[in-house]
């Protein structure tokens, strides 16, 4: 059925068309075609040329027509036909003929129908071509991170652009680890705090309907974090929400729940919007999925942080307070053992002697604990200097020959002469000679042989080393071998000795003893002087550890102090500039108060393929201020017209 306006004096067009089933309204003449079709709102207007002012009145119909969808059927006598030959109308010869009108209006009819659905058709595709390309824009936003916060942003956004929502609400667990909940609020308007509670508890009770009972606002203490569209920030919603249509969706990631969402809108969802939310919240949960993983993870490894303080501040807490009764102890068997409080019998000085040497052992294990505690905590006290290593091995020979006398080892030494000096902290130094010397001793049975020999190695066999090597690992190092005839290690056990409180399973160490932290802080020692270790061993056919200590030059100092610098200190900032032949740059930058040097910073200056190149790093510098210094530089090398390379870092210790 169409709608039908005519203007005209014939009576028997209306009597026609209405019996055809037409809405037909007519008049012979209009005042105001604006006000009067409009009201009408015809699919048809039949305009008849007869009628006063016809010609104008054609003209105002077309006109009106480019914005309102009607089409004019023209009633026009034969003589007229030449004025429409380039006129875009539809024409009817007078005198008009039932079967003839009743036809073309059909077609019209027809016509309109077609374009309607047509039209409809586009408008749906544009519809889903839209929401598609919200779908593929948010999977690439959620691929992209693995923030939580940042995908329920996405989310939103995506829901806003796809459905028009009026407010989107979400409750999501904070974290479960934590007593809390977050609840996200996106509106066009402000809501007030009986509308945010009311929400709530909606989406609580929703949750609750689901079987899920996690989100309790009573139980939990709740954030909301609200986000009001600019242009209505100061309106606000003046009712609960009532008459406004909602959709919601439980958000529940491996059978465990993480949240509810829900969107309200004024205007009904249809059928494709119900989809489209589905849709969309099944988007998030891989993603979703991913970032809990990470949360999770993120979390573990805080608590395992947290955890390993906690015990290397026992262990501290408790080697002291043990170390601190030996002392008197020590002094007490010494004095009972020297004989200066009463002669003693033969069998009360063994006595006294296996206490004594007891007491000493111990004392190592407590001195073990408390390195352990010390490397962990970054609180080792490393004084390097520039020395020969003849002197360590001499102590180091003097110190175990007698008790390998005592378990019939032959104990030797073939070092080289002339070696050359090293960057070394000797204290530490003595240690790691010591560590392992007394690993030989133990595990090396009477009539055995140990042998220590040093000499320059110039080519050093990366992939054999058990130390993280970088780029740097380069260059002349003295190799310091430690031989034993002992029981072996075999080759899969190798790694694992370097392991906090490890011990190969065997005969021998169990009645050795010892808790398995000598090697542990002996690698630890020998990363901080830059060098490696690798173990060459096989079973029953005895050890040797091998140690690699860089030979001593500028370069190597200067990295061994910034690698001590980066594992001590909290803030290290660290430049490299590297500048032509001619160029004075750096010492510029130094005069010009850029590049400002405390006490606590080490420079270095050398040559390196024709450059010359300029290294620095200063401790506990604040970030902000290490990247206004490193935005400065690259200013002043903006500036200037030469060859400037410039490398940047910034170490910040993790509280581990």
């Amino acid at each position: 059925m169409a709608g039908i306006f005519i203007i005209s004096k014939e009576d028997k067009l209306k009597d026609i068309l209405e019996k055809e089933g037409h809405r037909v309204y007519q008049k012979e003449k209009i005042n105001s075609i604006n006000d009067e079709i409009l009201e009408f709102e015809p699919n048809i207007v039949i305009l008849d040329f007869d009628v006063e002012n016809s010609k104008t009145l054609f003209y105002e119909l077309s006109s009106l027509n480019s914005t309102n969808e009607f089409d004019i059927l023209s009633l026009i006598n034969e003589k007229d036909i030449v004025d429409f030959s380039d006129k875009s109308t539809k024409l009817i010869l007078k005198p008009v003929l039932e079967n003839i009108l009743v036809n073309e209006i059909n077609l019209i009819s027809e016509n309109q129908n077609r374009l309607k659905s047509l039209h409809l058709e586009i408008m749906e595709l544009k519809k889903n071509l839209y929401q598609i390309d919200a779908f593929y824009n948010a999977s690439s936003k959620f691929a992209g991170t693995l923030d939580k916060e940042k995908l329920y942003q996405v989310m939103f956004e995506t829901y806003e652009r796809v459905l028009s929502f009026d407010i989107a609400c979400a409750l999501f667990k904070d974290n479960f680890l934590e007593d809390k909940i977050k609840f996200y609020i996106n509106s066009l308007k402000k809501t007030t705090d009986e509308i945010n509670n009311n929400l709530i508890k909606r989406l609580s009770l929703s949750a609750l309907n689901e079987g899920l009972s996690e989100l309790k606002p009573s139980k939990y203490e709740v954030e909301i974090i609200q986000n009001v569209k600019p242009s209505y920030k100061n309106e606000f919603y003046d009712s609960a929400l009532e008459g406004f249509d909602s959709l919601y969706a439980p958000i529940i990631i491996n059978n465990k729940f993480e949240g509810i969402i829900e969107i309200f809108r004024k205007t009904p969802f249809t059928k494709e919007d119900v989809t489209c939310f589905q849709s969309i919240a099944h988007l998030v949960l891989s993603p979703l999925r991913s970032a809990i993983l990470y949360e999770d993870m993120i979390n573990t490894n805080e608590k395992l942080k947290k955890l390993e303080r906690i015990k290397s501040e026992f262990v501290s807490i408790v080697s002291h307070e043990l170390r601190t009764p030996l002392t008197p102890i020590n002094n007490a068997l010494s004095i009972i053992l020297s004989e200066q409080g009463g002669k003693i019998g033969d069998t009360n000085k063994n006595f006294a002697n296996i206490a004594k040497r007891n007491v000493a052992r111990l004392s190592g294990i407590i001195e073990d604990l408390l390195d352990l505690s010390r490397m962990q905590t970054g609180k080792f006290d490393f004084k390097f200097k520039k020395t020969s290593i003849y002197p360590s091995f001499n102590l180091a020979y003097d110190t175990f020959k007698n008790q390998a006398s005592i378990k019939n080892i032959e104990l030797k030494t073939e070092i080289d002469e002339n070696l050359p000096y090293v960057y070394i902290d000797t204290h530490k130094f003595d240690q790691i000679l010591s560590n392992i010397i007394t690993n030989a001793l133990k595990f090396t049975p009477e009539q055995g042989k140990i042998t220590l020999s040093a000499n320059i190695e110039k080519q050093v066999a990366k992939n054999l080393l058990i130390s993280p090597i970088d780029e740097s690992f380069e260059g002349e190092y003295i190799k310091i071998s430690i031989k034993d005839t002992g029981v072996g290690i075999e080759k899969d056990d190798i790694p694992k000795i370097f392991d906090k409180f490890s011990q190969i399973e065997n005969t021998l160490s169990r009645n050795t003893g010892g808790i398995g932290l000598g090697l542990t802080i002996t690698k630890h020692f020998i990363d901080a002087h830059l060098g490696g270790i690798y173990v060459e061993s096989a079973k029953n056919e005895g050890s040797t550890f091998n140690v690699f200590i860089p030979v001593y030059d500028d370069k190597k100092a200067f990295d061994a102090e910034l690698n001590l610098k980066i594992k001590n200190e909290s803030e290290v900032g660290y430049i490299k500039i590297e500048e032509n032949d001619n160029s004075n740059f750096y010492n510029y930058l130094k005069t010009m108060n850029i590049i400002k040097l405390t006490k606590s910073s080490k420079e270095l200056t050398y040559k390196k393929n024709n450059k010359n190149v300029n290294e620095v790093f200063i401790s506990n510098l604040d970030r902000n201020a290490f990247d206004f210094m490193v935005s400065k530089i690259q200013e002043e090398i903006n500036s200037k017209d030469c060859d400037i390379l410039l490398t940047k870092a910034y170490y910040k210790k993790e509280n581990a």
